[in-house]
């Protein structure tokens, strides 16, 4: 099982708090540090400030020595896919191969209205995402590559260097069309915030999917947590991820129930426990608190080491 972290790189993360979380967490057994790509907070606070993704991810290359990390995901609304597919390409050289590219179709359209970029419709965005992949693929394996989509036309393109090592791509959504383009195209199917009988249907779907496309992927979910050793520890930390999210429980036995990692080191063991038996192979914890130190300590030293 493997255990990342990820922030919310546009609710007031600055350089120097992911500088310390990345540092704090690299060659430990924390296996990777993933960000959201957002131009505007998701909360809608125009006095929230953040960090662009990929120069974000730059630093941490640069930062870290074995610490994973990529988006989670990155918008196809922000950017064409030849720029990602070299900007990839070429993080991932810069970190000798440890890029995971998450891909997603968008979803904030509070975001789109203020900036004005297109927001397509669900079906259109979902058409735009497989084409989307398959350029990226494209261009990372083929030379004189060439791709007519309804969306994108490439004329023999050809883009060096490519990447060395394969790079992972990590497919984030939870419709049911996102899912078959996951299993299809991508390498790993992230979904996020889902409680434990709506997770069983999603994996139950990603299995009939891989008998249908002849192939395996790995599966990820993406939720909150908060961890101490006594009651009035988990429900400071609670509080404090309810700041920056209100609308989080700030109930333990609630946030419990809806598959968060929440409580004890010794509880949050035997949640991953239930994570591994219904077949995850990655969970990424949202990293809500980020002045707290020793909540990561907590997990490195008396969870981690169990799982």
């Amino acid at each position: 099982m493997k255990i990342s972290l990820m922030l919310e790189s546009q609710e007031n993360l600055s350089w120097d708090a992911l500088k310390r979380i990345a540092g704090q967490i690299d060659n430990t057994r924390i296996y990777g540090l993933f960000l959201s790509d957002h131009l505007f907070s998701v909360k809608g606070t125009s006095d929230s400030f953040g960090l662009p993704v990929w120069p974000a991810m730059t630093a941490i290359s640069i930062w870290t020595h074995s610490l994973k990390f990529g988006p989670l995901v990155n918008s196809i609304t922000f950017r064409h896919p030849a720029q990602v597919a070299k900007m990839g390409a070429s993080l991932q050289t810069l970190s000798d191969g440890r890029l995971e590219l998450g891909i997603g179709a968008g979803w904030y359209s509070g975001e789109h209205e203020m900036f004005g970029v297109k927001l397509p419709d669900t079906k259109e965005r979902m058409e735009l995402l497989e084409e989307y992949i398959q350029i990226i693929k494209g261009l990372w394996t083929v030379d004189d590559f060439s791709f007519e989509g309804h969306n994108y036309q490439i004329k023999n393109a050809s883009m060096n260097p490519k990447p060395s090592t394969k790079i992972p791509l990590i497919v984030g959504g939870m419709a049911s069309r996102t899912i078959e383009i996951a299993t299809k195209l991508g390498d790993q199917w992230n979904g996020y915030y889902l409680e434990h009988d709506k997770l069983i249907k999603k994996l139950d779907l990603i299995r009939k999917l891989e008998e249908k496309y002849s192939k395996s992927i790995k599966k990820t979910i993406m939720i909150p947590f908060v961890i101490g050793d006594s009651n009035e520890e988990i429900s400071n930390h609670l509080n404090n991820c309810n700041q920056v999210f209100s609308n989080l429980p700030t109930n333990i036995e609630e946030w419990q129930n809806l598959g968060f990692l929440g409580g004890t080191p010794p509880e949050i063991v035997d949640q991953i426990q239930k994570y591994k038996e219904i077949q995850i192979d990655h969970i990424i914890l949202e990293h809500l608190n980020i002045e707290n130190d020793s909540s990561l300590n907590n997990l490195k030293e008396n969870v981690l080491i169990h799982v």
